[in-house]
C-alpha cells in the first residue's frame, strides 16, 4: 500500500490519501492462493486414489484381515475374515480382538492372543506365527498362520492390521502324505530286511579262503540295502520334521559311543579302514541317538563318497562349553564357494565333478535333525582342497 500527502504553502499537511499496490501484486497472491488450492485438491485426490487402491486390495485378497484401533478394538474386517471366522463385519465392529471369539476351552488360542496383540501395539513390530488356532463364531477351530503388523501414524502406533490364512487343507495334505510314506515304508522295509538278513547270514558263511569273489558280492549287497534303508529313512524324517512332527526319543546317550557304534554298523569294512577317529572317551548329552546316528552316516558316508578313494577320512568328537562338536573331514575335490549356501536346501547337488548322482535328501535331512535338536550344521570348503562338515549340538538337550 503506498501512500500521498497533501500540504499548504507552508508545507503544513491538509491530508494523507491511501494507493492501493500496482496490480500485478494482487494477482500474484491470488495466484499463489489458487496453486496451493490445486496443489492440495491434487493431494487428496491422490490420498483417495491410494485409500480406494488399498480397501479394493483388502476385500480381494483370498487371506483373512481385520484391522484394530490402539485398544484393540475391530475398525475393519474383510469378505474373506468373514468367510472364515463365520462372522459378519458388523457383528464385529467395535469389539475387543483378544476376547471377540468366546472360547469353550482353555488350551484353544483366541482370534489372536492378547499377549501377542499387545506386544504388536506397544512395541510397533510385526509378530508372526505359523501354528496358531482361531476360533469361529460356533466356537470350532482351525488352524492358521498369521502375521500382525502395526499401523504408525506420526511415528506414533495407532493400531494394527492382522492377515491370516486357513491350514486345514495343508494339514490334511501333510497327514495323507504321512500316512502315505509310512505304508511305503513298511512296504519297501519288508523284503529289504530279508535282503540284508539272508546277506549278513551269507557274509559270515564266507568267511574262508576261496570266498573272496562270494564275500565281495555280499559285500556288495550289504551296502545297496544299508543306502536304500538309509534314503527310505531320510525320505520318513524328512516329511515329518518339515511338518514339525518329528519325536525325538531324548535320552542320556554318549555321543562317541554313538559314533562307533554308527560307523561300525553302515560302513562296510574296505571303508572304515580309511577313517581316522579322534574322539574323546566319552561324551555324554540328551539327545535321540537313532536320528544322530543317522546325520553321522549321512556325513560319513558323503567324505567317503566325494573322496579319493584310500584317502583318509578325519572324524572328530569334542565338547566346547555346552556344546558337543562332531566334524567329518576329507580329501576330496571340495566345495564351489557358489554351492555352499545352497547345500543343506531340499533336493540340492552340488556340481562337483566326478560326483555320483544322488538324491539330495541327506544334507536337507541331516540339517532338519541337527536343527530339530536345537543345534546347527555347517561345512567350511574350498576348491581343490577338500571339505569339512561341521554340526554341534547344545549337550543339555534342545
Amino acid at each position: 500500500m503506498a501512500t500521498q500527502e497533501y500540504v499548504d504553502l507552508d508545507r503544513n499537511t491538509l491530508g494523507t490519501d491511501y494507493i492501493p499496490s500496482e496490480p500485478v501484486e494482487f494477482w500474484d497472491a491470488n495466484r499463489q492462493f489458487l496453486s496451493a488450492g490445486v496443489d492440495g485438491h491434487e493431494r487428496a485426490d491422490q490420498l483417495r486414489r491410494q485409500l480406494a487402491l488399498g480397501s479394493a486390495i483388502m476385500h480381494s485378497v483370498a487371506e483373512g484381515m481385520y484391522a484394530i484401533d490402539e485398544r484393540g478394538r475391530i475398525t475393519f474386517v474383510n469378505p474373506a475374515a468373514e468367510a472364515l471366522l463365520g462372522s459378519r463385519e458388523a457383528e464385529l465392529l467395535g469389539r475387543e480382538a483378544p476376547a471377540m471369539m468366546p472360547l469353550p476351552d482353555a488350551q484353544c488360542t483366541q482370534i489372536l492372543p492378547g499377549p501377542a496383540l499387545v506386544e504388536v501395539l506397544r512395541s510397533g513390530l510385526t509378530y508372526r506365527s505359523e501354528h496358531a488356532l482361531f476360533t469361529r463364531q460356533d466356537y470350532s477351530v482351525f488352524p492358521v498362520a498369521y502375521s500382525a503388523a502395526p499401523i504408525i501414524t506420526d511415528g506414533k502406533v495407532g493400531g494394527a492390521v492382522v492377515a491370516f490364512h486357513d491350514l486345514t487343507e495343508v494339514q490334511r495334505l501333510q497327514r495323507s502324505q504321512e500316512e502315505f510314506l509310512t505304508l511305503l515304508s513298511h512296504d519297501l522295509r519288508t523284503p529289504l530286511a530279508a535282503i540284508l538278513g539272508h546277506a549278513q547270514q551269507i557274509e559270515r558263511l564266507v568267511e574262508k579262503p576261496g570266498l573272496e569273489r562270494v564275500a565281495t558280492g555280499v559285500e556288495a549287497i550289504l551296502k545297496s540295502g544299508r543306502r536304500l534303508n538309509r534314503l527310505i529313512q531320510d525320505v520318513l524324517d524328512r516329511s515329518r520334521l518339515e511338518a514339525g512332527q518329528a519325536l525325538l526319543r531324548l535320552e542320556a546317550v554318549d555321543l562317541v559311543a554313538v559314533l562307533t557304534l554308527s560307523i561300525a554298523e553302515n560302513i562296510p569294512a574296505q571303508d572304515r579302514a580309511r577313517l581316522e577317529v579322534d574322539a574323546a572317551d566319552e561324551l555324554p548329552m540328551i539327545a535321540d541317538p537313532i536320528h544322530i546316528e543317522r546325520v553321522m552316516v549321512n556325513l560319513v558316508t558323503n567324505a567317503l563318497k566325494y573322496s579319493q578313494p584310500g584317502s583318509p577320512v578325519v572324524v572328530r568328537a569334542f565338547r566346547t562349553g555346552q556344546h558337543a562338536m562332531v566334524s567329518v573331514a576329507d580329501q576330496g575335490v571340495g566345495i564351489d564357494a557358489d554351492d555352499v549356501p545352497r547345500l543343506f536346501e531340499k533336493y540340492y547337488r552340488a556340481r562337483t565333478a566326478g560326483a555320483t548322482q544322488g538324491a539330495g535328501l541327506g544334507l536337507y535331512s541331516s540339517r532338519l535333525i541337527v536343527e530339530a535338536h536345537g543345534g546347527r550344521i555347517w561345512v567350511q570348503s574350498e576348491g581343490g582342497a577338500g571339505s569339512t562338515f561341521w554340526f554341534s549340538l547344545p549337550v543339555s538337550g534342545p
